[in-house]
């Protein structure tokens, strides 16, 4: 799974999804409501026998798609499978290796910078955030958007808040004269 797919937030229309249960109790119990085996289930779904167990003992987690294949296989007609898979594949998102990955590209960024490089270019970007005073949770969506592919660097957001090339660039007329935020302009 893509990063910007697993970070987005759970749908809050989980009428179904239930947290305490897993999908393949779930798979399991649907299988057996239809009087099916394992290899019953694998032959419909044209997968093998163990990847079905694989499934109910949770060691594994379907595709969408997998889980809506066996969702009509199994007369799952509110989609309670799918919704299932769904939480389960947010919950298993590792944020640990994410922010390692982050992590690590900053500080290879970090090392690749001479020691001028690396005063005048943080000390710029932590001076900036203080300076600006803008609402530090419009800023993240801001940053957010840039890493979706949604907002370019030198793009105006549509919350009111500067371009974030505002934060990295050295200073320049543009910047001095970008003024401070429009009050009544900031909308997620």
């Amino acid at each position: 799974m893509r990063y910007d797919q697993a970070l987005r937030l759970p749908p809050k229309d989980w009428q179904f999804a239930n947290f305490e249960q897993t999908f393949g109790i779930l798979l399991r119990d649907m299988r057996k409501g239809q009087k099916l085996t394992q290899r019953e289930l694998a032959q419909k779904a044209e997968v093998s026998g163990g990847y079905i167990a694989q499934l109910e003992m949770s060691n594994t987690y379907p595709s969408i798609e997998m889980a809506e294949k066996l969702g009509e296989i199994l007369q799952d007609v509110e989609g309670i499978l799918v919704q299932q898979a769904e939480l389960e594949r947010y919950r298993s998102i590792s944020f640990e290796s994410f922010f390692d990955s982050i992590g690590s590209l900053l500080k290879d960024t970090y090392f690749l910078m001479n020691d001028d490089e690396r005063q005048q270019t943080f000390a710029r970007i932590e001076q900036r955030i203080n300076a600006f005073q803008e609402p530090r949770a419009y800023l993240a969506d801001n940053f957010r958007r840039v890493w979706l592919g949604k907002l370019g660097l030198d793009e105006e957001p549509k919350n009111g808040l500067r371009p974030l090339r505002h934060y990295i660039a050295p200073w320049s007329e543009d910047i001095e004269d970008w003024g401070n935020i429009r009050k009544g302009t900031l909308e997620l």
